[in-house]
C-alpha cells in the first residue's frame, strides 16, 4: 500500500516541507545514524523500508537490534529515497 499527501496550497506545501526537513534533525537525537541515498522505481520503496525492517527482526548476532529504526522518505516523484537506519547504540559492524 501506498500513502502520500498532496498539498492544497502554498502554505499547506510550506508546512509540509517543513516537516520533511525536520527528519534530519530528529534522526541526529536518534543515535548513530545509517543513511542510504537509493534510486529505485516508487512501487518499490515501502517495500524497501518494510524488508529491511523484516531483516533487522530475523537478525540473531550478538548486536541487541530491537532499539534500532528504519526510516524512509524522498522524492517520490523521481525514484529517490532517503533509507536511515538509527541506532541509539552506536555505530555497529552487524548492521
Amino acid at each position: 500500500a501506498i500513502d502520500g499527501v498532496v498539498s492544497e496550497d502554498a502554505k499547506h506545501a510550506s508546512a509540509l516541507w517543513n516537516l520533511r526537513e525536520r527528519i534530519s534533525v530528529a534522526l541526529k537525537h536518534a543515535g548513530a545514524v545509517y543513511k542510504y541515498d537509493l534510486s529505485l522505481p516508487t512501487g518499490e520503496m515501502y517495500d524497501l523500508v518494510v524488508d529491511v525492517r523484516a531483516r533487522l527482526g530475523q537478525y540473531r548476532g550478538p548486536f541487541d537490534v530491537s532499539n534500532v529504526r528504519v526510516l524512509g522518505y524522498g522524492h517520490l516523484g523521481d525514484g529517490n529515497l532517503h533509507l536511515n537506519v538509527s541506532s541509539p547504540d552506536g555505530y555497529h559492524a552487524e548492521l
